[in-house]
């Protein structure tokens, strides 16, 4: 997994390289004029507006002007409000339901969280099944309302191995994320509103459960094979990397 993880940077390092000379090539001194603080304080200002009164497409572009800098040139504040700001965008967005191919889906997301929190010594495994399991939502409201529940469990839990399987259950998709506890832990994880509430919108339901040495999140999303619903394709896990502005980081900010 180590030399997999050395490649997959190496990668999206040389990606993110790439597209930022392109970038530069497009705007020209325009990024390097505006300094980092600058941009902070613009998005400060977008992050207090209205919902309604945002040029969402000029939001986008600052944010990822905004993400195209160094990390050591971003202030902490900025980045909690870049992503403060990226929240409110994605909420206003209304999404079109698709047929998205789920353990796909799931693989690539559990994936991505298991590069960035094996820096961490955590590690968040998938369990591979065969069986076809197709779920229709919204891409990226699915997305985050999965890895917002996961975000919470591994932040809230001291476990170092997380197992995440995915199955077909009675008509549902059923996912599990279960951990045994290194050591004692806190209060159980607190899933907010903005998690559980589209899943619950979807048929779906939120379980938790902890005994003494382990514990387990449950997700059901009912199963749906709508053809008429437009076919999603899950992003490749070094896209999402890629992007500071995919689910991935959403979730973790």
């Amino acid at each position: 997994m180590n030399i997999l993880s050395n490649c997959l940077k190496t990668q999206i390092f040389n990606q993110k390289r790439t597209y930022y000379s392109q970038r530069k090539a497009v705007f020209g001194e325009r990024m390097i004029a505006i300094t980092a603080e600058q941009l902070y304080k613009r998005i400060e200002k977008l992050d207090e507006s209205p919902l309604e009164l945002l040029d969402e497409a000029e939001a986008r572009e600052l944010l990822q002007e905004f993400f195209d800098r160094s990390l050591a040139e971003l202030p902490a504040e900025g980045i909690s409000s870049a992503f403060s700001l990226l929240r409110k965008l994605n909420s206003g967005s209304p999404e079109q339901a698709k047929r998205i191919d789920f353990p796909d889906l799931i693989s690539t997301l559990v994936f991505c969280f298991d590069l960035i929190y094996s820096q961490k010594g955590k590690r968040i495994l998938f369990t591979p099944q065969t069986d076809e399991i197709t779920v229709c939502a919204g891409p990226e409201k699915i997305s985050l309302s999965f890895l917002n529940i996961l975000f919470n469990l591994i932040e809230c839990e001291n476990a170092a191995y997380y197992f995440v399987s995915l199955r077909p259950l009675n008509g549902n998709a059923v996912i599990e994320i279960e951990f045994e506890e290194s050591e004692k832990s806190g209060e159980p994880p607190f899933f907010n509103r903005l998690e559980s509430d589209y899943i619950y919108s979807l048929g779906g339901r939120v379980l938790f459960s902890r005994g003494k040495e382990s514990g387990k999140a449950v997700i059901c999303i009912p199963q749906n094979t709508d053809s008429k619903l437009p076919e999603y394709l899950a992003p490749l896990a070094e896209d999402l990397l890629f992007d500071r502005l995919s689910v991935i980081y959403s979730s973790l900010f």
